[in-house]
């Protein structure tokens, strides 16, 4: 608990998805987010090939599984339902319509 996971501005080298856990999300210009075991978290960051956007704090003990840049790009290449899930995300995350 306390733990940065990423901080804001380090590069985007994976995204995580939280296996167990709370970790909270905090956007320097917007209401912090709490995310749970099941959601996931760095999509962002590789999506738009760009720093980190906000820093990821541990509420809780935490497990992730981590998925690399390449692994993600060959991921959402092959499965477009997958693309569109994480893509829809990131936009409801960013503010943008989805």
């Amino acid at each position: 608990p306390g733990e940065a996971v990423v901080r804001k501005g380090d590069k985007g080298d994976a995204m995580y998805f939280i296996v167990a856990g709370e970790v909270v999300v905090e956007p320097p210009d917007a209401k912090p987010l709490t995310l749970q075991t099941g959601q996931f978290f760095g999509e962002i960051a590789l999506i738009d090939d760009r720093p980190r956007t906000a820093s990821v704090r541990a509420v809780t003990s935490c497990q992730f599984l981590v998925l690399k840049v390449r692994d993600f790009q060959e991921l959402v290449d092959t499965d477009p339902e997958v693309r569109a899930a994480v893509h829809r995300v990131a936009a409801e995350r960013l503010g943008a319509p989805g």
